[in-house]
């Protein structure tokens, strides 16, 4: 039950509501941003702290040779007035960099158009930014250096755990993410009584899984 006497929180891997997404019909990037933005505003209706986490990139990784194997989209510098492309995962988001400044662009917007009354945390490479100075401070999520955003979201999911919400979503895509939780439920429960569930799926096939 969520409610002022139940703290909850939802942590939203962003690569997933892009995903879901894709480009939602938005003609430039700042509509994009906006598209994403009410996106993640509907998903996050009633809790009380929304953290959205991206991932990171490493350079020589084989995370990154993975990637390379896949084939590698073409450099695009962009800003708000410019047009997105059509489908921005065949190209566009095949390149690292692109990713790195999409994670960073989307950031920055969500949460200058935020002005709601929840905690807001979003992480994307090596920063966070929030709109609650005390989560900035926060060495479990501030010094967390892992490349994929599946353990970022683990780690953000047992730091609202630890603060003693009782109710914790976690929107992925990711089944790994989904098999980090459940080997970290042990750690989790000795944390105090939580419910932490696993909103998996896209459109209209999305399931909770506790």
């Amino acid at each position: 039950l969520i409610n002022e006497t139940n703290p909850s929180s939802i942590n939203i891997e962003l690569s997933a509501i892009i995903q879901i997404k894709g480009s939602c019909n938005s003609p430039t990037f700042y509509d994009f941003a906006k598209n994403i933005f009410f996106s993640i505003m509907d998903l996050s209706k009633g809790f009380s702290r929304i953290d959205i986490v991206a991932d990171q990139y490493f350079d020589n990784s084989v995370k990154e040779q993975t990637r390379n194997d896949r084939g590698v989209g073409r450099r695009k510098e962009f800003q708000d007035s410019m047009k997105l492309p059509k489908n921005i995962w065949e190209d566009f988001l095949r390149n690292n960099k692109n990713k790195e400044d999409l994670n960073r662009y989307l950031a920055t917007k969500i949460l200058s158009l935020y002005s709601g009354s929840q905690t807001l945390e979003i992480t994307y490479g090596d920063t966070i930014v929030s709109n609650d100075n005390h989560l900035l401070d926060d060495t479990r999520i501030n010094n967390c250096t892992t490349e994929e955003a599946d353990s970022r979201l683990v780690k953000h999911t047992i730091n609202c755990v630890e603060k003693g919400y009782k109710n914790v979503i976690v929107r992925t895509v990711d089944t790994d993410v989904l098999i980090l939780l459940i080997s970290n439920k042990p750690y989790m429960d000795t944390l105090g009584r939580a419910n932490v569930f696993a909103l998996m799926g896209t459109g209209g096939n999305t399931n909770y899984l506790d």
